[in-house]
């Protein structure tokens, strides 16, 4: 008997796999330089933003930015950290703007929201 799986875990796995192959490769090749580093960041980012889509906007999804800011911290670069909060910030505006129920769970959601959750 075979297993159907949703469309979302599909999308999981094909943009999971895309999200982390050049960072996984840097990490191998080209670890410790500053492009490693953003790169990582960014992938860090698109995850939770992955994560949260999958997870219909939940609130719970959205602590996995809290936790990779905290692993992202370790690099000890601002910059890192900036990049990281860019790509998130980016993310909440882009897709609050086009499907704001896939981030916050709500298809009524106001551009207010969007500044709260950057901030």
């Amino acid at each position: 008997r075979s297993i159907e799986h949703p469309p979302h875990v599909w999308a999981a796995l094909l943009l999971g796999g895309v999200i982390v192959s050049l960072p996984i490769g840097l990490v191998l090749y080209g670890a410790g330089r500053r492009s490693t580093r953003y790169s990582v960041a960014v992938a860090q980012m698109l995850m939770s933003a992955l994560l949260i889509h999958i997870g219909d906007g939940r609130i719970e999804m959205h602590f996995h930015i809290f936790g990779s800011f905290a692993f992202l911290a370790f690099y000890r670069d601002w910059r890192v950290l900036a990049t990281g909060v860019l790509v998130v910030t980016g993310d909440h505006i882009l897709r609050g703007i086009l499907t704001p129920e896939s981030i916050y769970g709500d298809a009524a959601a106001g551009g207010r929201r969007t500044v709260e959750h950057a901030g």
